[in-house]
């Protein structure tokens, strides 16, 4: 195996840390918001998905 340096470790935990941080805020916020757009959202591609196994079945 290639021993890689520890700094190169320490960037991709970094990395990834900084991307889900802020997936896990950007879901708390949409949480705690409780936003009207979203939930359309939801229902919407539901009712989609729905539409489509109607047409299709």
């Amino acid at each position: 195996m290639i021993a890689f340096p520890p700094f190169t470790t320490v960037f991709r935990l970094g990395f990834f840390f900084i991307f889900y941080f802020w997936d896990f805020c950007w879901i708390l916020s949409n949480l705690i918001l409780m936003d009207t757009r979203l939930t359309r959202l939801v229902f919407e591609s539901t009712y989609d998905i729905t539409s489509i196994n109607r047409y299709y079945y």
